[in-house]
């Protein structure tokens, strides 16, 4: 890989118009200087990322624990109805990574509460939660460092409903379910985002009592939301 004088990305020669990230998303992907030295000069072509290094970094649970504090949302957002709107969307999230009072007093709800709460490690994507009593043997075994690998979720109690749930060579079953709806969406731009787009959704069915919620892994299923109007 090389980058011209006009910040093209070449690779032998041919320019490089896009950059699908299939891997690069925990430390283990750069294991010496020359990953992060290709991540650097690619990041610094004009090439679309997919994702760029800002939304990557946007979409870490340390950055998101950190937009719920008091006032960040508000620094981006400058009509305060705007940002009351979209903290009205936030879960409550916590850093724990200190021997603060406040870090302490959450901890102990925590172990006191483990169903209204979950502990996420800091990489990208779902998977390696902890919930329940794992999460309270977690809590009582790390170390301060380990805790700030980590952050501390409150645990979203979604709308229960009676579905079928349908998966290859086994049996049709009749179960309690929730529902998780992903929006998929694009932001294209040079120095600023010219366009913002929606592109597409992707709903995942599990069972009630199922903690994680991966369609790979069997934990989940694809579903098709049912749109009604409330009158």
């Amino acid at each position: 890989l090389t980058l011209s004088p006009e910040r093209h990305l070449l690779l032998s020669g041919s320019r490089v118009a896009v950059v699908y990230f299939r891997a690069g998303y925990s430390p283990d992907s750069y294991p010496t200087d020359k990953e992060w030295s290709a991540r650097l000069l690619i990041e610094r072509s004009d090439a679309i990322k997919s994702p760029w290094i800002g939304l990557q970094v946007a979409n870490t649970k340390k950055t998101q624990q950190v937009l719920v504090e008091d006032g960040v949302v508000e620094r981006y957002i400058g009509h305060p109805r705007e940002a009351a709107a979209i903290r009205a969307t936030f879960a409550g999230l916590w850093a724990i990574n200190d021997s603060s009072p406040i870090a302490e007093k959450l901890i102990k709800s925590a172990i006191a509460r483990p169903t209204q709460f979950v502990l996420k490690p800091q990489t990208e994507g779902g998977g390696g939660n902890f919930y329940g009593e794992k999460m309270v043997e977690k809590l009582k075994s790390m170390t301060e460092e380990e805790r700030g690998a980590h952050i501390l979720m409150e645990r979203i109690q979604p709308l229960v409903l009676e579905n079928y749930l349908i998966r290859a060579m086994q049996p049709v079953q009749l179960s309690n379910v929730v529902s998780e709806l992903g929006v998929y969406g694009y932001a294209l731009g040079d120095r600023g985002i010219a366009e913002v787009r929606q592109g597409g959704h992707l709903l995942r069915t599990k069972g009630e009592k199922v903690d994680e919620g991966g369609v790979a892994v069997g934990a989940a299923v694809i579903d098709s939301p049912f749109l009604y109007e409330l009158l």
